[in-house]
């Protein structure tokens, strides 16, 4: 499985890609080579093993468990959240946090192991993937009583 700051920085890079393919001449400085514009995409993106400080109160993430989190400022509020190894209560507990804070659940996709769930409210869209996990917290194709927890989130729609 691909490492989120990587899959992250790849969408970045495959973006600023389909900008630069757009009518509008791009005002780049001369001086400014790809290779430059390519580190400094990659850079703005910040990785950590906590949630940003900036993260939006009113979205829950079980509290207690690892974590890889991923905001990228330059575009804006986007943030990615993998949590590793959740109980089955704190992810059902989470699940309802979400309508409780305010938010409407717009999609729900129930497969046979893991699924996804789509929130909105006026502010955000998070989607959400949830798939059992093993023992050591990552995803598995196996029924467990542990959860892998994916976190997609920013503006609706």
């Amino acid at each position: 499985m691909p490492r989120i700051p990587a899959v992250l920085a790849a969408v970045l890079l495959s973006l600023s890609a389909l900008t630069a393919c757009s009518d509008e001449p791009a005002e780049v400085p001369a001086e400014q080579t790809e290779a430059e514009s390519s580190e400094q995409a990659q850079d703005a993106v910040e990785a950590q093993d906590q949630l940003p400080e900036d993260w939006p109160e009113e979205i829950p993430v079980p509290e207690g468990y690892e974590l890889q989190a991923i905001s990228d400022p330059a575009e804006g509020e986007v943030y990615a959240v993998n949590v590793f190894g959740v109980s089955l209560e704190d992810k059902d507990a989470m699940l309802a946090d979400f309508e409780a804070n305010g938010f409407t659940k717009t999609e729900e996709n129930q497969e046979e192991v893991g699924g996804t769930h789509t929130f909105e409210n006026d502010e955000w869209e998070v989607i959400l993937i949830v798939m059992p996990a093993d023992e050591n917290g990552n995803p598995t194709a196996e029924e467990t009583d542990t959860y892998a927890i994916g976190y997609s989130i920013g503006a609706p729609a």
